[in-house]
């Protein structure tokens, strides 16, 4: 219905904010309207939808609605927005341009280079570097996927939990040195599933139920 107002859940992995917001919405641009005016950018996001396991490409496209959820049928959905993976002229993004690093062995010239390890040079400068320096027509490798860490859940070991919870806070304080950039944070733990900032109290969906949504979108 049109003039619905619905509870949208949104959750922002760039600004680790969740809010939920009032909306009539019922296609993507109208979610995008109302997304800005309750303070998220939009730019250069992606947006998922995580009751439907929904990615939006299209402004133009609608929104779900009637969602069998738990039983349920319901139009109160939760969207995720995430930095899009920046690509560079040549297509490769900083993970493809790390291993490229990696399997021809640049690390080394990069450094003399630049003066600073590979992880603190931007990706265009790493792209462009390997496309002047690296080995022309080498068989790409795909490089070995780390498995997936899941996150904290009330069974892991909490002394898990905690050495998780001292690499982030590391991470995050060589983001703000400089000595790495934002984009390596991904790189470093995968894309974020977890809602890091709780909603309010007798908000629509709580903290652990979001988390289990988000986890793997």
């Amino acid at each position: 219905m049109a003039n619905e107002v619905k509870t949208f859940t949104v959750v922002d992995t760039e600004t680790q904010r969740t809010k939920e917001i009032k909306s009539t919405a019922t296609t993507v641009a109208e979610l995008k309207r109302d997304l800005r005016q309750n303070g998220f950018n939009v730019d250069g996001k992606t947006i998922q939808e995580a009751l439907t396991r929904v990615e939006f490409r299209d402004d133009e496209a609608l929104l779900p609605h009637d969602v069998n959820y738990k039983g349920n049928i319901t139009n109160d959905l939760v969207f995720r927005l995430t930095k899009t993976n920046k690509q560079v002229k040549s297509g490769m993004d900083r993970k493809q341009a790390y291993d490229e690093v990696k399997k021809q062995g640049l690390g080394d010239a990069i450094k003399a280079k630049f003066g600073k390890n590979f992880t603190q040079v931007s990706t265009s400068d790493l792209v462009a570097f390997i496309e002047a320096n690296g080995k022309k027509g080498a068989p790409a490798k795909k490089a070995p996927e780390a498995p997936a860490k899941p996150a904290c859940k009330k069974e892991t070991p909490a002394e898990d939990c905690k050495c998780e919870n001292y690499l982030r806070n590391l991470v995050a304080l060589l983001i703000d040195n400089g000595t790495i950039e934002e984009e390596d944070k991904e790189f470093i733990f995968g894309p974020e599933v977890e809602a890091a900032a709780s909603t309010e109290d007798g908000a629509k969906y709580g903290k652990d139920e979001l988390n289990a949504l988000l986890r793997g979108l």
